[in-house]
């Protein structure tokens, strides 16, 4: 049949009808998916990466909310601490390394272990640290340093963790013997090792526990890509 005596035959009957249904769904899916508060995580998928705050003496969840603004979220767990408690004690992966969250725990007397950032000026800061500084500890290397960065009032230590490469896993180029480097910046009065243990602590606490929540109540999957009616969708699983 030529071409245009089947555009003929779909003008001259419901063709241009059912067209039209099948872009205004198209219309709509699109706008549904534009309207999404989600975004693609590191694995490629879409999903949502939530702050979690946890007391950790109580074992509880003081707050929920998205993964931005980190000085906000510890204020809004402090608004939301009991009468008569304060929260004396801050840690938080790299995502808390920010100037104005250093701040805010100085100005408040909270001591912290917020992991740090491998940008240059950290690398060298480690570079600097002499060869007698580094201890065994555990299955790694430990050493600090002073340290600081563009936006904080005031010096913090940086404690560094330093482990062997392994081979299997190294990308082309690579040294055999180019260390890997974790870094952690803290304001605690006590030992390297006790401030290292007391950070890897909040695996545990809140890494554990999210894990629990996710898998324990069904919400690996989210029903819709709004943040609030997910939000409203944890609340009703957790009860």
């Amino acid at each position: 049949m030529p071409p245009a005596t089947g555009l003929r035959r779909t003008g001259a009957g419901a063709g241009l009808s059912g067209l039209d249904r099948i872009n205004r769904r198209i219309v709509a899916t699109r706008i549904r998916q534009a309207g999404t508060t989600a975004h693609f995580t590191c694995k490629g998928e879409v999903g949502y990466m939530p702050m979690v705050g946890h007391l950790a003496e109580a074992g509880v969840v003081i707050h929920v909310a998205p993964a931005t603004q980190n000085r906000e979220f510890i204020r809004a767990c402090e608004a939301r601490r009991p009468r008569g408690h304060r929260i004396a004690h801050v840690r938080i992966d790299s995502a808390g390394c920010q100037a104005d969250l250093f701040n805010h725990c100085k100005d408040h007397g909270q001591s912290f272990a917020i992991g740090a950032r491998l940008d240059a000026p950290t690398r060298a800061a480690i570079a600097a640290i002499p060869e007698s500084a580094w201890k065994p500890c555990a299955d790694s290397m430990v050493a600090e340093t002073a340290h600081s960065m563009n936006g904080p009032r005031k010096a913090f230590r940086l404690i560094v963790v330093k482990r062997a490469q392994q081979a299997e896993l190294l990308e082309a180029g690579v040294e055999d013997d180019a260390p890997r480097y974790h870094v952690i910046a803290s304001n605690r009065r006590e030992s390297t090792e006790a401030t290292l243990i007391w950070y890897r602590q909040r695996g545990d606490v809140s890494e554990n526990g999210i894990k629990e929540r996710k898998l324990g109540f069904g919400m690996q999957c989210m029903p819709c890509g709004q943040f609030a009616a997910n939000a409203e969708f944890g609340i009703h699983a957790l009860r």
